[in-house]
């Protein structure tokens, strides 16, 4: 049976990309207001899209992480090696800069991933592989 983590949203990370997704929208319309719709429209979309469909999918022994149109991953959860919370803001399938965890995974693969029920998530993968190495702060799982 698959178990779907949705992404925690953050509206630290939305609001920043939308006033500036608007900026540069209004910028160019300023000389060509259809230019300036026609680019920001779609990219908002692209962007909304992405955020509100970030999730993380745990089937069988495969975790699957889904963000939007670009990423698609799975990853074999016996090969999850560790496990940590990160203030990181690489871009990476997380839809929220707070309650950020990585990944390792395989040798020298990281992932970094924000789930709403982050405790569920952690405590369902170490059912899978009891192996893996948890460094999240108590009060956060």
């Amino acid at each position: 049976m698959m178990k779907v983590y949705p992404s925690r949203i953050g509206w630290s990370l939305i609001i920043p990309v939308y006033v500036l997704m608007i900026g540069v929208g209004v910028v160019i319309s300023i000389d060509t207001f259809w230019l300036g719709i026609c680019f920001t429209l779609p990219v908002l979309a692209f962007v909304t899209h992405t955020f509100f469909t970030t999730k993380y999918s745990i089937q069988h022994n495969i975790l699957g992480i889904k963000s939007g149109l670009l990423v698609n991953k799975n990853i074999p959860i016996k090969s999850i090696t560790k496990i940590e919370d990160t203030t990181s803001i690489l871009s990476s399938p997380a839809a929220s800069i707070a309650g950020r965890i990585e990944i390792r995974y395989n040798k020298y693969d990281i992932v970094i991933v924000s789930p709403k029920d982050k405790q569920g998530f952690v405590s369902h993968l170490q059912q899978i592989n009891p192996e893996i190495q948890v460094k999240i702060k108590r009060e956060e799982l």
